[in-house]
């Protein structure tokens, strides 16, 4: 019999923009969706520069954040959202008020 075929996991690039030496992230879709979304801003490897840079964004846009760790990397995420449509809204001001780019993730 031919072997089956092997499906590649589903995953999506984080455009990331912060300061130098900062390292790009792939995330993995979760496996069961809580209802709950988060605005990742991006990715760094060192965890007081990424605490700082949530702290900073949080005030400047009157949203709570928080600072997630996968491997080597720690996730900027600005949420959570009970809605995409609200994350949506956050994304759109990030990229107007501040031209970063983002993506919208399922909170863990």
């Amino acid at each position: 019999p031919a072997p089956a075929p092997v499906a590649a996991p589903a995953t999506q690039s984080a455009p990331v923009t912060a300061s130098a030496a900062t390292q790009s992230a792939a995330v993995t879709a979760p496996t069961a969706a809580s209802g709950s979304y988060v605005v990742q801003v991006g990715a760094v490897s060192d965890q007081a520069r990424a605490k700082q840079y949530q702290q900073r964004l949080s005030q400047q846009f009157g949203v709570p954040g928080r600072v997630e760790q996968n491997g080597a990397v720690w996730r900027i995420q600005m949420g959570p959202f009970a809605s995409k449509s609200q994350a949506a809204s956050l994304q759109q001001r990030l990229q107007n008020e501040a031209q970063l780019q983002s993506f919208i993730a399922v909170a863990k």
